[in-house]
């Protein structure tokens, strides 16, 4: 009898009105309503009255009233069932298993008609609000579990549909399909949202990214995939002139290159690798404290994932050292800073990934009779004062050897002379620079007495010439 009212009462929750209607009236007409207890009575009535009820409540009101009425933790609850042709009052003290529950739709804060990438995007952003981990409020575990928990269904097509109809009782356990209770504890932020998300916040919301914040969504480096070799750089001093016109240069270096005796695989000949016993074979290991995970490479087989005997001549390394001479061209119109790459012929890479390059860093020593700007250089040229004053010629420095420059008369100090296409080239472009002169009249210091008796001589004819 037990079992049968049990059913009975679990039936009742699922007839619709007009179905319950027609029940009590066949029951009125007939001497069937004999074989019905008072009990499955009570149950078909109350199922009519929720009904009518509900007729006159939106959707989520009546939720809340159809789990007010049927669950209520240990409370009296008074029903008054009134029907047209039944005044029937009965009082009754139900023992519910469940407290009372929120409406899920106002849990996530959306509409009853949100898409799912709407529902996701609610959970997301509440989830995020709520965990306990992230949010340490007295109230943040039972809010984060009734965000869950709500999503849970929400999420799930056939459970929505099933809530959708029935509300609470229509999803069995809280939403929870018989997972027997829910600890928000036991929920990882990273995982919760790689399962969600993979990785990444919802489209909408321009992205997040939770598997980089939490560890999960990080790859792992492949420890055994071709690497390139680290590139090595050297000094190399020049003189100005070798920095102009270029050099060459043989240069000793000592770099890596593959091991000739494992092949550059790191592994002992004539031996095979075992399954790494720290890592499982994964090769990275995972911490985890509170929601934030940490990954790394294992650190017993550097994220091989496999142990295997070290070559006895690169120590397991794959590379050997070597000092090696090496031929390089150093071109013209290097300037002090100028870094110039010789190609592949750095370290050497890890499984057989290639060389690196070779960078030389060119120190170019100064040069006292010229003065370097860029492409340009400037020459200063002392112009004695005769000349000066009744031109001629002087000899001057160039990058090709010495040249004769025309000084015109009456040159006075700081005066600029420019010798075009006469200066450095340079080496992206192949443009030639040009060579500035910049006069110095020189006045002497010391004199004869001949020459002072003609400078005087010249001052007396200049001043007159003046006075006219």
């Amino acid at each position: 009898s037990k079992i049968i009212n049990t059913l009975f009462t679990q039936t009742m929750a699922h007839l619709s009105k007009s179905t319950c209607s027609k029940i009590i009236n066949t029951l009125k007409t007939t001497s069937k309503s004999n074989h019905i207890s008072s009990k499955q009575l009570y149950h078909l009535h109350q199922q009519h009255h929720i009904h009518s009820i509900a007729s006159s409540l939106s959707h989520g009101k009546f939720l809340k009233f159809h789990n007010n009425t049927i669950t209520d933790n240990k409370h009296i609850i008074n029903h008054n069932i009134i029907n047209n042709n039944h005044n029937v009052n009965i009082k009754r003290q139900f023992n519910a298993t469940s407290e009372q529950k929120n409406d899920y739709y106002e849990t996530l804060g959306i509409n009853r008609d949100a898409k799912d990438a709407e529902v996701k995007k609610a959970f997301y952003k509440l989830a995020k609000q709520w965990h306990p981990d992230a949010n340490k409020a007295p109230e943040a575990k039972e809010r984060f579990s009734e965000i869950n928990e709500a999503y849970q269904v929400l999420s799930n097509k056939d459970k929505r549909a099933q809530y959708d109809r029935f509300g609470h009782s229509g999803v069995g356990n809280g939403g929870m399909g018989g997972m027997g209770g829910f600890n928000a504890a036991d929920v990882n932020l990273n995982d919760l949202f790689e399962n969600l998300f993979g990785g990444r916040g919802p489209g909408g919301m321009g992205g997040f990214p939770f598997g980089d914040m939490f560890g999960g969504a990080q790859e792992m480096h492949d420890p055994t995939a071709p690497e390139r070799g680290r590139d090595l750089q050297i000094d190399v001093n020049l003189s100005f002139m070798e920095a102009v016109n270029g050099a060459s240069r043989e240069l000793k270096i000592q770099r890596f290159d593959e091991c000739k005796e494992c092949n550059s695989s790191g592994v002992e000949s004539g031996t095979k690798p075992t399954k790494c016993g720290t890592c499982d074979g994964k090769g990275r290991m995972v911490q985890q404290s509170g929601f934030m995970v940490i990954q790394q490479s294992c650190w017993d087989c550097n994220g091989v994932g496999q142990r295997s005997q070290n070559c006895n001549v690169c120590g397991g390394s794959g590379l050997k050292s070597n000092v090696e001479s090496l031929d390089v061209n150093i071109p013209s119109g290097v300037d002090d800073g100028t870094r110039v790459r010789i190609a592949n012929q750095g370290h050497a890479g890890k499984n057989h990934g290639g060389r690196g390059h070779v960078w030389l860093l060119c120190r170019v020593k100064s040069d006292e009779r010229f003065e370097r700007n860029g492409s340009d250089i400037h020459v200063a040229v002392d112009v004695p004062v005769y000349k000066a004053i009744l031109g001629g010629t002087v000899t001057v420095p160039t990058l090709n050897g010495e040249a004769e420059v025309k000084v015109k008369p009456g040159t006075q100090s700081e005066h600029r002379e420019i010798m075009r296409g006469k200066g450095i080239t340079e080496p992206s472009t192949g443009r030639k620079g040009h060579q500035y002169l910049h006069f110095n009249v020189v006045i002497p210091s010391n004199l004869t007495e001949e020459q002072k008796q003609l400078i005087e001589k010249f001052g007396e004819l200049y001043e007159g010439e003046k006075g006219k």
